[in-house]
């Protein structure tokens, strides 16, 4: 067993490991990190099996403590003595929660917030339907005279996407503020309903992301391209989406083309 000392040190190497997850992934690892370290805290094969196997926990809570005990060993600079075999299967698609924003409920969005184009809920609008920004990157955006640079989430090393700002644009983004994560998933709740759409249970910014991703599809958008412009981590099964490349500003010419929501702003 680890000493409190011991635990709060290590608590601590993870946290700084994952500062660029959401903040409620963030505290969701934390407190199985924390779990792990004060009931268990070894780190050998039988140690982490035990801890998964007695934990009680559904499928896909144990894939998800297998990843951030994984992750909590790369934090510490340890082996981590699992493998995918010792993954339970994955959940059918069909039990995943995934709410998503029907094209016309977007375009009710935009219709309403592109008459206020100086607030900030607007700029987290055009933000999310313009670029299919996570919540975690509105929190960090750069904005230049003609472009916009994304700080994008989910990757090891600090990577950025720069987008133009096509037509109006600048307008619509001029009252952005650099605020935490928690205003800008509030932000959401705002966006939706003082433009008269109904929030699905735990529904955020993603669900215009997955909108985004879903009526480009339905318009014909080439799958590699949106896969490109949203910067989604490569299928290294579809071999099509590893080799796929081409400049970034080419890509944003591309998709300016067949941007699903363009001409609503």
């Amino acid at each position: 067993m680890l000493t409190e000392p011991e635990v709060q040190q290590t608590l601590q190497l993870f946290a700084e490991d994952i500062t660029r997850k959401p903040s409620s992934t963030r505290k969701y690892y934390m407190s199985i990190a924390r779990k792990f370290l004060t009931e268990y805290g070894d780190f050998s094969r039988h140690g982490i099996m035990a801890f998964m196997n007695n934990s009680g926990w559904c499928d896909n809570s144990l894939r998800t403590s297998y990843y951030v005990i994984e992750h909590l060993c790369m934090a510490i600079g340890l082996p981590f003595p699992l493998n995918k075999n010792d993954l339970p299967p994955p959940p059918d698609e069909y039990d995943l929660y995934t709410p998503t924003l029907t094209g016309s409920e977007v375009t009710q969005l935009i219709r309403y917030w592109r008459e206020y184009p100086g607030s900030y809920p607007t700029s987290l609008l055009y933000l999310s339907t313009m670029y299919s920004v996570r919540a975690i990157e509105m929190t960090d955006v750069i904005l230049n005279d003609k472009s916009v640079v994304i700080h994008v989430a989910k990757k090891k090393r600090p990577t950025y996407r720069e987008h133009p700002v096509w037509g109006q644009g600048l307008i619509y983004l001029s009252g952005y503020e650099r605020l935490s994560e928690k205003t800008v998933n509030q932000t959401f709740w705002k966006v939706c309903k003082k433009a008269g759409v109904k929030r699905q249970e735990d529904e955020g910014w993603h669900a215009v992301r997955r909108a985004f991703a879903t009526v480009a599809h339905d318009n014909g958008v080439d799958s590699v391209l949106v896969k490109r412009y949203t910067h989604w981590a490569v299928n290294r099964d579809d071999m099509m989406s590893v080799y796929y490349h081409k400049p970034f500003e080419e890509i944003n010419r591309e998709m300016e083309k067949v941007h699903p929501f363009l001409n609503l702003w």
